[in-house]
């Protein structure tokens, strides 16, 4: 998969990345809110430059609906790498210019305790009315995923 965008990864904390979300006028969903509340939410010390590719699910094989696991397994066969924990909140900062009514989920490592242990990843988007959007989304390891749905993940070596 061709490198879609190459973002710095990293070197923020999970304050500084609320921060910056808010001064950036991004809208952070509750259930994005709750993700990086949550002590499993990691952010990395030191910025790296991250190669990212984007795609449908239908473009890593599949032909039927996968579940969540089948999906983050065949993106890991394919040599690439699921996203760091905080590269949602980066990406979302960093993509600036997504297209009005455009949305993708991130490829990562499912955040998932506390009372509510819904399992989730980062869900990114742009409304019709241009508001830029950072939510939580529910990724069951049994979830079904439509063949259209898009990921971002790592491409290629980390």
């Amino acid at each position: 998969f061709p490198v879609w965008k190459t973002v710095e990864i990293g070197g923020k904390s999970r304050q500084e990345l609320t921060d910056a979300l808010q001064r950036n006028d991004i809208l952070v969903g509750p259930w994005a809110v709750d993700m990086m509340q949550k002590a499993s939410f990691v952010t990395q010390a030191t910025a790296q430059a991250t190669n990212l590719s984007i795609t449908e699910v239908r473009d890593l094989g599949f032909t039927k609906e996968p579940w969540t696991i089948d999906v983050f397994a065949r993106i890991k066969e394919l040599g690439h790498h699921l996203c760091a924990l905080d590269a949602g909140p980066h990406i979302r900062l960093a993509f600036a210019d997504q297209l009005c009514g455009d949305y993708f989920w991130v490829a990562m490592d499912l955040i998932s305790e506390g009372p509510r242990p819904d399992p989730r990843v980062f869900f990114i988007g742009r409304s019709d009315d241009g508001t830029r959007w950072l939510r939580g989304y529910a990724a069951k390891p049994d979830f079904r995923w439509v063949l259209d749905s898009k990921f971002v993940f790592v491409t290629g070596s980390k």
